[in-house]
């Protein structure tokens, strides 16, 4: 399985399914979408099967240090994110990676290692670069049980005092 970085034809289906886990009164749009992947749109990773059809994405924010605390805190939603909040290769060296949305389609049954090996590969193409670049934190915003289920049995995270 091999992935690629999102693109605006990706957004409609994006949100569609997004929509359907997580209703809310500040929603993601596509214009928020074209500022989270103007600079890295590898983050967007939408991967695909050997016929070139959809069987996944892992959808992360990529985000600076000041982005990633307030995120995590509950100062900022993920639609509030930002150029001031949003992780610039050439200029941050710390990165926080916000998961916003991870789905298997269809295909494996393991996805979630694919969307794992893909971010790895993402930041070591990062590192070619910016040799000092660090991970500095790994979230998700869960609303289902199989999200809460990834997130504390696969990825190992806990839940922190904010609760959205």
């Amino acid at each position: 399985m091999k992935f690629r970085s999102i693109s605006k034809k990706d957004y409609e289906l994006l949100l569609k399914l997004d929509k359907k886990v997580y209703p809310t009164d500040n929603p993601v749009t596509s214009e928020i979408l074209s500022n989270w992947y103007k600079k890295n749109p590898e983050f967007g990773m939408i991967f695909e099967n050997d016929k070139g059809e959809l069987v996944g994405m892992c959808i992360t924010i990529p985000l600076n240090k000041n982005g990633w605390n307030k995120l995590i805190s509950g100062k900022l939603s993920e639609a509030d994110l930002n150029s001031k909040t949003l992780f610039d290769n050439s200029r941050d060296k710390e990165i926080g990676l916000h998961i916003y949305h991870i789905e298997r389609l269809s295909g494996k049954k393991d996805f979630y290692k694919d969307s794992l090996n893909g971010l790895n590969e993402v930041i070591q193409n990062l590192r070619k670069v910016n040799k000092e670049l660090t991970i500095i934190g790994f979230s998700g915003l869960c609303v289902t049980p199989s999200g809460i289920g990834l997130f504390y049995n696969k990825f190992n995270c806990k839940e922190r005092k904010f609760v959205n």
